[in-house]
C-alpha cells in the first residue's frame, strides 16, 4: 500500500505539516510516501518519501502558482497527481491531505475495492446524534471531500481520473474567477452516478476540526484546515466560538497536539512586490498554460508578463488598468465611463501608487475614491474637456499587437445569430490561418449546433485583439466574472446585432468597454453610428449551402406535388418579433378557401419552451395545410428543409441580418419578406417580393428587450398574400427571382466574408 499526499505545502514547509508530524509518529513502514512539493525545487528523494514536483504532472508550474492560491492548485493539481502514482507505480493509492492529523492509519490502507472511494467529513457521533445526517448521505445529499480518497487498480479507475483531470482543466483555464475548490467539489458530488467504480465510504473515518466533539471517541483523520483563525483564540473570544459553532473542544483538542500555524501564503514577483489577485486573474485568462510569459514572476525586464500589463493604449490607459477597471464594480461607479476622461481614471491609479505590482489592497486607505471626492472628479472632468460627455474608452489608435492572433469569445455551439456569426469568423480566421483562440461561454444559454472546428491550440485569450460574439448586455453581465479579465489585450471588437431603432441604455457600458463595433448589416450599422463615435464596420454573415441538399418531403410528411412555403424561426428570438402567426395569416389569406395544393411549413424551434404559442399555432393551424415543426433540427437538416419548399416568406418586424432569407436565396428559392431590417442589404425589387408596412412601437423579445426602443414593422398580411398567389401560378416569376436572388446573395460566399474580416484586421495592424 502506498500513502500519498498531496497539499499547499512547499518542501520547507513539510517538517511543520500536520501529516508529517503524525508519520513520525506512526509504527516504522507504515507506507510508502511520496509527495507533491508545490514550491518548485528539484524532484529529489530522501529516505522513506519520494518528492515530486508540478512540472512532473504536465502542468506549467510557475504559471498555475502565479495564478492560484494554495488551496486552488492542490484542487488542480490532485488528480493529475494521484493519476502519476496509479500509472508509475500500478498499486493502490491512498491520498492524505498535508493538513490532516491521522490517529491512526491502519482504516486508511486496509484493503481496497476496486475503484474510487471518497470519505465524507462527518463524525460517527455526529450521526448518531443526528441520523438525518446518515440517511442525507446515503441518499448522495451530502458533500463528499477530497482531503482522503482511497483510489484501488480496477481499470475503470483510469476513466476516473482522466474525467477528475479534465475537468479541472476545463475549470481553469475557461473562468479566471471560477474556484477550483468548488469546481472539485461539484465533480466528485456527480461521480457515484456516473460510475459504479465511484463511490462515498460510510465508515466515517474523517472529520473536520470543528466537529470534533468533547469525547474520547475521536476520528481516524481530523482535517485541520481552516484552524490557523481560531489557533489564538482564548477567553471571550473562544467562549464565542463555541456557542456559535460548538467548535471550542475542537480549538482546544488540536491546540493539544503541539500545532504550529502555518505563515500565511504569500506570492510575490522577483522584485519583491506582491502579485495582486487582478494581475493573477488576468494571466489566467489570457495565458494559463504559460505558453507567453513561461515565467511571469519575472518582473525585470522588457518582455515580461508585467512590462505587458504596463503598456498603454492611444488614451494613456494601460492594460492593467483596464482589467482593474471592469473587474471591479466601485471603480465604474465612482470613475463613471460616459463622464470621467480617460487620464481622470489615470491619475487616479498615479496617485494611489497602484501598478501591477502595487495592488490597491496594499493602500486600503486609498485604494478606492471617498464618496465625498466623487464630485470634485465630476468637476475636474468638466474642467479638463470644457464639454458634455466623454467616454472612458473613446476613440483611440491601437496599441502594437506584439502577439498576432485573434480570440473569440462567445456562443460557439448557440442556436443564434451571434452563434452563427461566431462559427462564420472562427472558420474565415481558420482558411486564413490566422491564430486563434475559442473561449465558448455556450453553456449559459440552450446550445445544441456543433462547435467550429479546431483553428488553434491555444488555451485562453492570448492574443492582442479580441471579437465578442456576445451581445452588449450579456457582455456586461459577464464583466462581474470571467470576462473582465479579458478585456486587456491591445483591441477589443463587439461583434453584435440589434433589430430596433434604439440599442437598450444598458448597453453603452459595452460601448465603452470595446475599440470597435462589427455588425453584419448597414441596418444594425446606422443603429450603434448614432451612439457611438468609434469604428462600425458592416462585414455581413457567409452564406454558404451544402454541396449536397436532399429535398426529401417524406421525411416531414409533405405532400409531394404541393406548392410548399416555408418559414423558419426561433421562439428564443422574439415570437413579436418574428411573428409566425402573421405568416399563417397570409397564408391563409392567399389561399383560402380550398388550399388546392400548398402546404405551409412552420419550424419554430424551441417552441415547447412557449407552450401558450404553440397551443395557438395547432389551434389556428387545425384542419388546414400546415406542418408545425417544434423539435430541433441540425444545420444540415434545415438546408434540406428549405430545399423542399418553392417559396420562402419571412414576416418579421425586424431582422438583424435574416439568415434563412439569405440561405433560401442562395438556393434559389424564391422569397416574400419584409421590406424592413437587416435584409434590405440583399433584398430587393430585383432578388424578392418586398412587403409594405407600417411602423408600430416595438415591443416584446425576452425580458420584454424591445420595448420603448424605437419603432419597427407591422407587414401588411393582404399584400403578402398576393405575392404568394402570383409565386404559386407563375412558375416564370419564381425561376426569375430564384436565379436573381442566388446572383445577389453570392456578395455573402464564404471568401468574400474572409476578404472583409481580415481587411479590417489588417486595418487595426494584424499582418495578414
Amino acid at each position: 500500500m502506498t500513502l500519498v499526499f498531496a497539499t499547499a505545502i512547499e518542501r520547507d514547509r513539510f517538517p511543520t505539516a500536520p501529516l508529517t508530524r503524525s508519520l513520525r509518529a506512526s509504527p516504522p513502514g507504515s507506507g510508502e510516501l511520496h509527495a507533491l512539493d508545490l514550491g518548485g525545487g528539484p524532484a529529489d528523494s530522501e529516505p522513506g518519501l519520494r518528492w515530486w514536483t508540478i512540472d512532473d504532472l504536465g502542468l506549467p508550474a510557475r504559471s498555475v502558482r502565479f495564478a492560484l492560491d494554495r488551496e486552488q492548485l492542490v484542487a488542480l493539481c490532485k488528480p493529475r497527481f494521484l493519476r502519476l502514482l496509479c500509472r508509475a507505480l500500478r498499486r493502490s493509492v491512498v491520498f492524505v491531505d498535508a493538513g490532516c492529523l491521522v490517529r491512526d492509519p491502519r482504516p486508511l490502507v486496509d484493503p481496497l475495492p476496486d475503484g474510487l472511494e471518497l470519505l465524507p467529513s462527518l463524525h460517527s457521533d455526529l450521526l448518531r446524534l443526528k441520523p438525518s445526517l446518515r440517511a442525507g448521505l446515503e441518499a448522495g445529499a451530502s458533500d463528499p471531500t477530497s482531503a482522503v480518497v482511497r483510489v484501488g487498480r480496477d481499470e475503470t479507475v483510469d476513466g476516473l481520473l482522466d474525467r477528475w483531470v479534465d475537468w479541472m482543466l476545463e475549470a481553469y483555464v475557461e473562468d479566471p474567477t471560477r474556484s477550483l475548490v468548488a469546481a472539485e467539489i461539484d465533480l466528485l458530488r456527480s461521480l457515484p452516478a456516473q460510475s459504479p467504480a465511484a463511490r462515498w465510504r460510510h465508515t466515517f473515518l474523517y472529520v473536520h476540526w470543528s466537529d470534533i466533539p468533547g469525547s474520547l471517541d475521536l476520528p481516524a483523520v481530523v482535517d485541520t484546515g481552516g484552524f490557523d483563525r481560531y489557533a489564538t483564540a482564548s477567553g471571550p473570544a473562544l467562549d464565542l466560538i463555541e456557542r456559535r459553532t460548538h467548535s471550542g473542544r475542537g480549538v482546544r483538542w488540536v491546540r493539544e497536539q503541539a500545532w504550529e500555524p502555518a505563515p500565511p501564503a504569500t506570492s510575490t514577483f522577483l522584485s519583491g512586490a506582491a502579485v495582486p489577485e487582478v494581475t493573477a486573474a488576468v494571466l489566467r485568462a489570457l495565458d494559463p498554460m504559460g505558453a507567453r510569459w513561461t515565467d511571469p514572476f519575472d518582473d525585470t525586464g522588457d518582455d515580461t508578463f508585467v512590462a505587458w500589463l504596463r503598456q498603454t493604449d492611444g488614451r494613456g490607459v494601460t492594460r492593467f488598468a483596464h482589467a482593474l477597471y471592469w473587474s471591479r464594480r466601485d471603480l465604474r461607479e465612482s470613475f463613471p465611463a460616459r463622464s470621467t476622461p480617460a487620464r481622470v481614471f489615470s491619475d487616479w491609479l498615479r496617485s494611489t501608487g497602484t501598478t501591477p505590482t502595487a495592488p490597491p489592497s496594499t493602500r486600503p486607505q486609498r485604494s478606492s475614491p471617498p464618496r465625498q471626492v466623487l464630485p470634485v472628479l465630476a468637476r475636474r472632468a468638466r474642467r479638463l474637456i470644457g464639454r458634455g460627455e466623454v467616454p472612458l474608452a473613446g476613440p483611440r489608435e491601437p496599441a502594437p499587437i506584439s502577439v498576432p492572433g485573434v480570440n473569440l469569445v462567445g456562443f460557439a455551439r448557440a442556436e443564434s445569430g451571434l452563434g452563427e456569426a461566431l462559427r462564420a469568423t472562427a472558420g474565415a480566421l481558420s482558411r486564413s490561418q490566422v491564430p486563434t483562440a475559442v473561449v465558448d461561454v455556450s453553456g449559459r444559454v440552450y446550445s445544441r449546433q456543433a462547435a467550429p472546428a479546431p483553428v488553434g491550440t491555444a488555451i485562453g485569450t492570448p492574443f492582442d485583439v479580441t471579437i465578442f460574439h456576445l451581445n452588449p448586455e450579456e457582455m456586461i453581465g459577464y464583466a462581474t466574472d470571467s470576462l473582465a479579465y479579458r478585456f486587456a489585450p491591445s483591441w477589443n471588437i463587439g461583434f453584435w446585432f440589434w433589430e430596433t431603432e434604439e440599442p437598450p441604455p444598458s448597453w453603452r457600458a459595452a460601448l465603452d468597454a470595446v475599440d470597435e463595433v462589427w455588425v453584419a448589416t448597414s441596418f444594425v450599422g446606422d443603429v450603434f453610428r448614432r451612439h457611438t463615435g468609434k469604428p462600425v464596420s458592416v462585414l455581413g454573415l457567409p452564406v454558404d449551402p451544402p454541396a449536397e441538399v436532399r429535398a426529401e418531403r417524406e421525411r416531414w410528411e409533405l405532400p409531394r406535388d404541393a406548392f410548399v412555403v416555408s418559414y423558419v424561426t426561433d421562439a428564443y428570438s422574439g415570437l413579436q418579433r418574428k411573428d409566425p402567426m402573421a405568416a399563417l395569416q397570409a397564408f391563409t389569406a392567399a389561399y383560402a378557401p380550398s388550399f388546392d395544393d400548398v402546404h405551409l411549413v412552420l419550424k419554430v424551434s424551441n417552441l415547447e419552451k412557449f407552450p401558450s404559442m404553440w397551443t395557438r399555432l395547432d389551434e389556428a393551424s387545425r384542419g388546414l395545410p400546415v406542418t408545425v415543426i417544434g423539435e430541433y433540427l441540425p444545420r444540415a437538416d434545415l438546408w434540406d428543409l428549405l430545399a423542399a419548399s418553392d417559396a420562402y416568406l419571412s414576416l418579421h418586424a425586424s431582422e438583424g441580418f435574416g439568415l434563412t432569407i439569405a440561405e433560401a436565396m442562395a438556393l434559389e428559392i424564391p422569397c416574400v419578406v419584409t421590406a424592413y431590417g437587416g435584409n434590405m442589404d440583399f433584398t430587393d425589387e430585383s432578388s424578392a417580393l418586398l412587403v409594405p408596412f407600417q411602423r408600430v412601437p416595438a415591443e416584446g423579445g425576452p425580458g420584454d428587450v424591445y420595448a420603448g426602443r424605437g419603432t419597427w414593422a407591422k407587414p401588411d398580411v393582404e399584400v403578402a398574400a398576393q405575392h404568394l398567389r402570383s409565386l404559386r401560378d407563375a412558375p416564370d416569376l419564381r425561376q426569375r427571382l430564384g436565379r436573381a436572388g442566388r446572383q445577389r446573395i453570392a456578395a455573402y460566399r464564404p471568401e468574400r466574408f474572409t476578404a472583409r474580416v481580415l481587411e479590417r484586421l489588417a486595418a487595426i495592424g494584424l499582418p495578414r
